[in-house]
């Protein structure tokens, strides 16, 4: 299924059709600035958005079939960036329209019913015979599967979880009483995932305008390949145009919160009561030790290490080792504790 670009111009009027003249295809998804999806909508709401749009296509080149909307006050640097040649030999379009933000919001509702539209969670999928189960699973009582689910080879599956529809899980995983799996989530081999933790639940994005808060609809999902074991109470957002990724032999503590499009490196540790905000990436073999703390779009290289309560608001290279808030390097910190722990101790004797 498809959405027609007459249907997304009678939900946002304003939507403009610069080039070409005519436009005849239909969309199935939107895409993030960074990772470009053919037959898709791209929004671009600002300078810096556009800018990484026009890194993404020089690295990646333009996705063909889809449309690139910009919000009105960039029309004319779109128009000079994006020349008709270019969008004409990728069967592209620009558009502009009058706020971006706000009708990416509203869009994405369409997408992202038609995405959901294939589920259904009200019955198990073994009882209407549309989940696949291999023979050597091992599932208890009061699971429920939805619709297209997946269970791999050697599979455990404790009592009360929930997978819901589209999900597979991975040879050898599992799975301990009371998780929650949403649409769409893919779990690798050998993952352990430990009670009460929740995989693939909408990312907390929202767009406020006029009053209210205008939910944008989730359709990424969560991939955590294998060899990761995950928590008690830990919970993993899915992602909004992009797949949330964790990557395998990562090791996820209890009561740890990763938002929506975060990148988790390769065997990575993350300490209980972590959290990520939205589109952190945390390189390969990384550390976060209790309570660390990441402010959105940062981006941590390899072979880091966090301390305790550390509050990362800035990017950090490779092999860094940071403590504070904001996060700093340790011995700077230290450095920085121990003067004021002087000067307390001088008032004092004062």
């Amino acid at each position: 299924m498809k959405i027609s670009f007459d249907e997304l111009k009678n939900l946002e009027p304003s939507l403009t059709l610069l080039s070409p003249d005519s436009w005849q295809d239909s969309f199935v998804t939107i895409s993030t600035v960074k990772k470009l999806k053919p037959q898709s909508l791209i929004f671009i709401k600002d300078k810096k958005f556009l800018k990484l749009f026009l890194e993404a296509t020089a690295n990646q080149g333009m996705p063909s079939e889809c449309a690139v909307v910009v919000n009105k006050d960039l029309r004319t640097q779109a128009q000079e960036s994006l020349s008709p040649e270019v969008l004409r030999k990728q069967k592209c379009c620009l558009c502009v329209i009058d706020n971006a933000q706000l009708a990416m919001a509203r869009m994405s509702k369409l997408f992202f019913d038609q995405l959901n539209s294939v589920c259904n969670d009200m019955v198990d999928g073994r009882q209407m015979g549309t989940a696949e189960v291999h023979p050597s699973a091992w599932i208890a009582q009061g699971v429920f599967l939805g619709s297209q689910v997946k269970i791999g080879k050697d599979v455990q599956i404790f009592p009360g979880v929930t997978i819901l529809s589209q999900t597979e899980i991975g040879e050898g995983s599992v799975l301990f009483p009371n998780v929650v799996i949403y649409r769409f989530v893919k779990i690798g081999r050998g993952c352990r995932i430990h009670a009460s933790s929740v995989i693939g639940a909408d990312g907390f994005g929202y767009y406020f305008h006029q009053g209210v808060h205008h939910k944008i609809w989730h359709l990424g999902s969560v991939v955590v390949e294998d060899n990761v074991e995950i928590g008690a109470c830990t919970t993993i957002d899915r992602g909004t145009f992009a797949d949330t990724m964790i990557q395998s032999g990562a090791i996820i503590d209890n009561q740890v919160q990763i938002g929506h499009n975060c990148q988790l490196g390769k065997g990575v540790v993350v300490c209980g009561q972590t959290g990520f905000a939205g589109s952190c990436e945390f390189g390969d073999y990384s550390v976060a030790a209790g309570r660390a703390a990441f402010a959105p779009d940062i981006k941590v290289g390899k072979q880091c290490q966090i301390a305790g309560l550390a509050g990362v608001t800035g990017n950090l290279p490779d092999g860094s080792i940071v403590a504070g808030h904001p996060a700093r390097p340790v011995r700077e910190w230290l450095r920085a504790e121990a003067k004021i722990r002087s000067l307390i101790k001088r008032e004092e004797k004062d």
